[in-house]
């Protein structure tokens, strides 16, 4: 099978009492000869952030959300998507001086290793930006940082490393500060890390529960014991349904569990 077939959707999950309706955003969204994801909202959701790539470059785009439909999708322009670079993992962040930036990594000109964190202050109601700016030598490194979060409620950034250190493969780290002067990250520790890849933090303050992506080893193997990624999830003592399977998760302590599917 031609694996080049095959191409990356954003789907839409709404839980129902009869479990997850998963299905697929329009064409405005996903355009079927690329591969779409990294979507993210802004805090208001007028707006949907994500990506696009053909194999060779990455690049940005947003939707504005117009009374009930997702607008055609716009591809930012070349100062923020350079040609031939990844430019992934965008979020919205509206930091304690008021301003609000839209943070990414790549590996766009003048990174200080492969991927960096980048920041680019978002103006007029999205319709216009600033000039990207690197995260700074503080969080970016000879090796690779990539999938920011940021944490409104505690004015924390949370990102993926390579290179910071930490349990092995990428481990989740947090920072505060403002962009171009974040402090020393330091590693948010087990059992959210493991000795493999953990990426793609994110947390919500009202149901204080939070998810990520991980390949450690009790997950789903299609190759080897950590060939593929799982979404996990952690938070307070909760019954949570997913796919018809319940998780109960002790108050004591976060634990993290993976998100199981009915097969």
């Amino acid at each position: 099978v031609n694996s080049d077939q095959y191409k990356a959707f954003i789907y839409e999950a709404n839980l129902t009492v009869e479990g997850w309706e998963i299905n697929p955003l329009g064409s405005v969204i996903n355009d079927s000869l690329m591969n779409n994801a990294n979507p993210s909202l802004t805090p208001d959701g007028s707006q949907l952030y994500f990506t696009r790539s053909n194999g060779k470059s990455t690049h940005i785009y947003v939707s504005n959300w117009h009374k009930d439909h997702w607008e055609n999708a716009v591809k930012l322009g070349p100062n923020i998507n350079e040609e031939n670079k990844i430019n992934t993992h965008p979020t919205v962040a509206k930091f304690s001086n008021g301003k609000i930036y839209l943070l990414f990594s790549s590996n766009r000109s003048r990174t200080r290793g492969g991927m960096d964190i980048w920041s680019v202050e978002i103006k007029k109601n999205g319709t216009k930006y600033g000039r990207p700016k690197n995260g700074g030598r503080k969080i970016n490194t000879k090796g690779n940082e990539v999938t920011p979060f940021y944490n409104s409620s505690k004015e924390e950034v949370f990102f993926s490393s390579s290179y910071h250190q930490g349990f092995g493969g990428f481990d989740i780290f947090k920072t505060t500060g403002l962009p171009g002067r974040f402090v020393e990250p330091t590693n948010v520790g087990k059992p959210i890390n493991s000795s493999v890849n953990d990426l793609y933090y994110t947390y919500s303050d009202s149901s204080k529960k939070g998810a990520f992506v991980s390949n450690r080893f009790d997950g789903y193997a299609l190759k080897g014991e950590s060939c593929c990624n799982d979404i996990y999830f952690f938070g307070p003592k909760d019954t949570t349904k997913i796919d018809s399977v319940i998780q109960d998760i002790p108050v004591e302590e976060d634990l993290v569990v993976r998100l199981q599917a009915v097969q």
